[in-house]
């Protein structure tokens, strides 16, 4: 069990190094997501909208 969660914040404490080193990148993913979040709730919207 000590393993397990040994690898798992070695994991997050992974991942995490890669988010800072890599900021730009992530911002630009963040930001895809946030996009596509939004529109795919607006055409859903405009679909309702137009029935």
């Amino acid at each position: 069990m000590n393993r397990i969660l040994t690898e798992i914040e070695e994991s997050i404490r992974i991942a995490f190094e890669q988010i800072w080193v890599h900021k730009m990148r992530s911002l630009l993913t963040a930001l895809g997501v946030i996009i596509g979040t939004f529109r795919d709730h607006y055409d859903g919207n405009v679909d309702e909208g137009s029935r």
